[in-house]
């Protein structure tokens, strides 16, 4: 498991921190703001829900990459089970 957690904010940025080194490993900002976020346990990739869809991200050594959108609209949570 990778030392990372994903926020999302009203300046609609998604950023990834390194919490043992207390950095931001990547930061994308979108075009809408994202409503909530969640981090799958391997540390490769993050969800990203907006008002219209849900964006699965890929997490890259210097960008995050869009893999799928789903048309899921208002997700308010995101959770990966593990």
């Amino acid at each position: 498991l990778k030392p990372l957690i994903a926020t999302c904010g009203r300046d609609r940025s998604v950023r990834i921190w390194n919490y043992l080194e207390k950095t931001v490993d990547g930061v994308k900002v979108f075009k809408e703001e994202p409503h909530s976020i969640a981090i799958h346990p391997s540390g490769l990739y993050v969800l990203v829900g907006f008002t219209d869809k849900l964006r699965l991200l890929s997490l890259l050594m210097d960008d995050m990459r869009l893999v799928r959108e789903l048309p899921v609209k208002a997700c308010k949570e995101a959770q990966y089970s593990h």
